[in-house]
């Protein structure tokens, strides 16, 4: 089964929570695809074949990542959400530290 939206059904509060975490996704992938073009100072020229895949790649690891999360938010209970969100908080603040280490060890080699 296809998903349709409908101009007409816009106006349903679930298809215009659907379109907007659709243009959110693709617009964190663009902006990881233009904040890695900046940062390589426009190396890939104007290599239109390598962004689009960078595109590709970067959109697949947001959908991959918030599908894992929604996933694990199903786990708990309806209603408790705040275990899922203190379960990511959590694990941002151990991906925090662990990469301020690994810097610091980089740093000093």
């Amino acid at each position: 089964m296809f998903l349709t939206i409908q101009l007409a059904d816009l106006t349903n509060t679930e298809s215009v929570q659907l379109v907007s975490v659709f243009f959110s996704v693709l617009s964190v992938s663009y902006s990881f695809t233009t904040h890695y073009r900046r940062k390589k100072s426009e190396a890939m020229g104007s290599f239109q074949l390598g962004t689009a895949l960078y595109f590709l790649h970067t959109l697949c690891l947001v959908v991959s990542r918030l599908l894992a999360f929604v996933l694990f938010a199903y786990y708990f209970p309806p209603g408790k959400w705040h275990y899922a969100a203190s379960a990511v908080v959590y694990h941002v603040v151990v991906m925090a530290v662990m990469h301020g280490v690994m810097m610091r060890q980089s740093l000093f080699k």
